[in-house]
């Protein structure tokens, strides 16, 4: 069994693909030099949209990033066919003291994620800040039923046991474990309420975390990573589900 990744996936109860190693390898390659092409210009593209929106600050030091027509057009079902929106920010920090710790949230990036959520982990341990863990696909893995998940560890996981039609690198690139700090009572309630099998959509800011017991968490920054490192950390600003919208 592979060891486990950020969301890791493994085979159940099927044979590796024995197609020769050298030629795996080198479809590999090309892939990763697409997917990279392809990224910069999707990048470039929302750079340019999304550089004349102004960033209003809040009161914890961030506001919410320039609204999406999926949060406003409520009279349509959530879309969760299109890849999460991301764009470069550099603003101030958000504390967030609990009864135990306290924790500095550092803004890296604006974040909105429309899909599916297929499973639910609460936690309490030493980066309580994050309540909860959002398993999350999108694109066709929304729609796939051959796939079961499991979270522990702050860890998701998928099984199967067969390959779907649009392959195994689709599906490690279009799931995603999210770990949840909401930005407020009305968020977090929000949050709470969410089901497995809801679609909805989340909004906010990617971030770094820091707590005064010396410990730090980095927030992945790309749907093309696995392993320790590889979930993303979203500081929830907005939330829509259904047809509610909560902030």
């Amino acid at each position: 069994m592979p060891e486990p990744k950020k969301g890791f996936y493994y085979y159940s109860g099927i044979e590796k693909d024995t197609e020769n190693e050298t030629v795996r390898h080198q479809k590999h390659n090309r892939m990763i030099v697409k997917t990279v092409i392809g990224l910069f210009i999707i990048i470039s593209v929302l750079a340019v949209t999304l550089s004349s929106g102004d960033m209003v600050l809040g009161e914890l030091g961030l506001g919410h990033p320039p609204r999406g027509a999926a949060f406003e057009n409520l009279y349509t079902d959530i879309d969760t066919s299109y890849d999460p929106l991301q764009t470069p920010y550099k603003g101030e920090s958000v504390i967030i003291n609990s009864k135990n710790d306290r924790y500095t949230l550092s803004p890296v990036a604006t974040y909105e994620i429309s899909a599916k959520v297929v499973s639910i982990r609460k936690y309490n341990d030493d980066m309580a800040v994050s309540p909860v863990d959002l398993c999350s696909v999108w694109g066709q893995m929304a729609d796939e039923r051959g796939i079961s998940y499991s979270q522990s560890e702050r860890y998701c996981t998928y099984y199967y046991g067969s390959v779907p039609s649009f392959g195994e690198y689709y599906m490690l690139t279009h799931f995603a474990n999210n770990h949840i700090i909401p930005a407020n009572g009305n968020v977090s309630n929000a949050i709470n309420s969410i089901s497995v099998n809801d679609k909805v959509i989340l909004k906010g800011f990617l971030v770094d975390v820091k707590n005064e017991k010396g410990k730090s968490w980095k927030t992945s920054l790309t749907r093309y990573d696995s392993g320790y490192g590889g979930c993303e950390i979203i500081y929830v600003t907005r939330v829509r589900i259904g047809t509610k919208i909560y902030e």
